[in-house]
C-alpha cells in the first residue's frame, strides 16, 4: 500500500493571473528491505479542487534524500505535469 505524508503547500499565479496550490508530499511503500520513498504533486484550484496530479514512486530507500529533493521542488514551484521530466533530468 502506498503511503503520503503532507509536506508543503505553495500558491503559485499563472500568466492569466488564477491561483492555484501546489502540494507536495511524499510517498512510502514497505518492502521486505526496508520504505522506498517517492514524491508525489497535486495542482488544485482555488477551491480544492484537483486538477492535476502525479508521483514518482520508488525513488530511494533513504527518507532524507527524497526530502531533499522534494525541498528542491518547492523552491522552484515544479507542478505535476513537468515532475516527470524534472526528475529524469536531475537523477541522469
Amino acid at each position: 500500500m502506498l503511503n503520503k505524508n503532507f509536506i508543503e503547500q505553495n500558491s503559485i499565479i499563472s500568466d492569466t493571473k488564477i491561483i492555484y496550490k501546489i502540494n507536495y508530499y511524499i510517498t512510502s511503500k514497505a518492502v521486505d528491505t526496508g520504505n522506498l520513498y517517492g514524491i508525489q504533486i497535486d495542482k488544485l484550484d482555488i477551491n480544492s479542487n484537483l486538477l492535476e496530479s502525479d508521483y514518482i514512486e520508488n525513488l530511494s530507500f533513504e527518507y532524507d534524500e527524497i526530502l531533499k529533493l522534494t525541498k528542491l521542488l518547492i523552491k522552484n514551484n515544479i507542478t505535476p505535469i513537468s515532475l516527470i521530466n524534472i526528475i529524469d533530468d536531475l537523477t541522469l
